[in-house]
């Protein structure tokens, strides 16, 4: 029947899809352990191309309109099962292009990366790790913290965790110290001021 064919053609697409988008993500996966990185970006980059365009909902999901320059027609329906291997892709797409950049000193971007992988996987420990190495070097060092201890509890053997939060907490301790003296200077010269507590006197 037609309505088989179609539906076995539309099953055919997404598995072929999922194939495609693991098989670069492997490849970039290879790429990055060679150092190679702008290598290893341009395969990231093309798993956008086989699991963005897919709406999720709960229950399965609805495909959206195919996005330009896409190479497919998204499926009309995706099956939970399918969603979850497409989410797992976009978060590997997000969270390994931002290790990437990472490497290649381009430190916001790597940030950004990071923070579209949690949207969609508040509990990727990779891409918060990542974020927190992101947030220290950019000298948001509370907001460093706070991804770095969320790690840890989820994961308390994390060394490399351990030990940014150490140094992190080194320079934080550091920023305390110097902010205080700065306070107190500030508070010693206002303290010396001299006062005017001449009145003009205009009784007549």
């Amino acid at each position: 029947m037609v309505g088989d064919a179609e539906a076995d053609e539309e099953e055919s697409q997404v598995a072929t899809n999922l194939a495609k988008a693991a098989a670069l993500k492997e490849e970039g996966n290879e790429a990055f352990k060679r150092g190679d990185y702008k290598a290893a970006m341009i395969a990231y980059h093309q798993i956008y191309m086989y699991v963005h365009g897919f709406s999720e909902t709960s229950g399965g999901a609805g495909a959206s309109s195919s996005p330009a320059g896409l190479p497919w027609s998204p499926r009309k329906s995706v099956t939970e099962a399918e969603t979850a291997q497409l989410r797992s892709l976009k978060v590997a797409h997000f969270s390994n292009l931002a290790a990437c950049h990472l490497k290649l000193g381009a430190v916001p971007k790597a940030r950004d990366c990071c923070s579209k992988a949690l949207a969609l996987d508040p509990g990727h420990l990779k891409a918060r790790f990542r974020r927190g190495k992101c947030l220290a070097a950019l000298g948001a060092l509370d907001d460093a913290r706070d991804d770095l201890e969320t790690v840890l509890r989820a994961d308390p053997e994390n060394r490399e965790a351990h030990r940014e939060l150490r140094e992190l907490k080194m320079r934080l301790a550091t920023q305390r110290r110097r902010e205080a003296k700065k306070f107190a200077g500030f508070f010693d010269r206002l303290a010396f001021t001299p006062l005017d507590v001449s009145f003009s006197d205009t009784r007549g």
